[in-house]
Parts: C-alpha cells; sequence; structure tokens
C-alpha cells in the first residue's frame, strides 16, 4: 500500500534506536514521492557483494530498493520480529543515497546488534559489503 502520510525522517528515527548517524536527517534525505509499507521483501545474500551486485540481485527478484523512509518504517512495524537473528543483523535501502562533500556516496543501513540494540548508519556505496547482508526491497513494480 503506497501511503499518502506526511512522515518526516526526524520522528520515524527519534526512538528505539541507540545510535543514529548525524547525517540522516531531511536535507540529505528529502521525503520521496513514494513510500510504501506492504509488499516488503528481505533478500539475503550469501556472499560478500558491492553496491551493483545488490542493484542487479533487486532487479532480478522484479522489486525496487526501499529507501530510507521506507526502511524506517519497516523497522518500526517489523523490524523486531522480522529482522534475520544473526551475530549482526544488517538490512540495507539502497534507494535512498546522499552524497557527502567529498562526492562519496552513502546509503542507509539498520543494524542489530546481538544485545538487541538498533542503529541506523550509512554505508558507504562503493565499498564492499559483507556476506549475509540484507537488502530491504518492495515488489510494488515491475522494473524495465
Amino acid at each position: 500500500m503506497k501511503t499518502k502520510q506526511t512522515y518526516k525522517l526526524k520522528d520515524l528515527i527519534s526512538k528505539g534506536y541507540y545510535y543514529v548517524n548525524v547525517n540522516i536527517n531531511e536535507e540529505n534525505f528529502p521525503k520521496p514521492k513514494v513510500i510504501e509499507t506492504k509488499k516488503w521483501k528481505l533478500i539475503k545474500m550469501d556472499k560478500s557483494f558491492s553496491s551493483q551486485e545488490a542493484l542487479d540481485k533487486i532487479k532480478s527478484e522484479g522489486c525496487r530498493p526501499a529507501n530510507i523512509y521506507e526502511l524506517a518504517l519497516w523497522k518500526i512495524e517489523h523490524g523486531e520480529k522480522e529482522m534475520p537473528e544473526d551475530v549482526w543483523s544488517s538490512v540495507v535501502a539502497f534507494g535512498s543515497e546522499w552524497k557527502d562533500a567529498d562526492g562519496d556516496r552513502w546509503v542507509p543501513l539498520l543494524i542489530r546488534y546481538s544485545d538487541g540494540d538498533f542503529r541506523f548508519f550509512l554505508g558507504l556505496f562503493e565499498g564492499a559489503w559483507r556476506v549475509n547482508y540484507c537488502l530491504l526491497c518492495f515488489c510494488d513494480k515491475n522494473l524495465k
């Protein structure tokens, strides 16, 4: 279901996190036109991967990558029960990106540590991603 509610990123991340990266804000991540809350899917990666490999995998599943607002809402609605129970459970939303002053690209990353604490990080797009990370995506439209 696509929602027409007015969401503010600062409200979505104001509670339930042990840590939130200071660059996760509405200036760096403006509200997208579409915020989906249903038809989500987690794709667990079984090997280390690049960001492009992640995007290719999402597309091959007929989905689109989640944005930061969708990741924050997913955490509120499903994070406690749906996040995999690895030592460090990590979910990445490749549908949002922020470029810093040096030109480095960053994407939102939700991590739940073994003690249950949630942390909202930014991961370097150009970097390598660890095995067992999950990709949050939505299968709400066909991609060409």
